[in-house]
């Protein structure tokens, strides 16, 4: 939507919410050929994707869903998608039993 572009574009411009990494992908010697971003409805659940005007969503996504798989490129996370991190789990907590250990799960 335009306004998660707005805060993205202001999360950006600041140090708190700016990216770890360098910004550049990978490059393999098999291939040259860059790949397109996948369009789609969907998004991927990920640390780096979580920033305050998506809260809501994850939240209730959560509250759909028994189970909630993370995934996260240590490059792209930022002090930002951090800090919302901590306030989702601090919620989650709250209100579930979190289980994190995969043999248990």
């Amino acid at each position: 939507s335009l306004i998660n572009k707005f805060i993205n574009k202001i999360l950006w411009k600041i140090p708190y919410g700016r990216n770890q990494g360098d910004g550049r992908s990978a490059v393999f010697k098999s291939s040259e050929k860059k790949l397109s971003p996948y369009d789609s409805q969907y998004e991927m659940v990920s640390i780096e994707l979580l920033t305050v005007n998506k809260m809501n969503a994850y939240n209730r996504y959560l509250k759909d869903n028994d189970y909630m798989q993370f995934i996260c490129h240590p490059k792209m996370v930022s002090k930002h998608n951090l800090d919302m991190l901590s306030v989702f789990l601090k919620k989650a907590k709250s209100n579930y039993t979190i289980v994190s250990d995969w043999k248990v799960i």
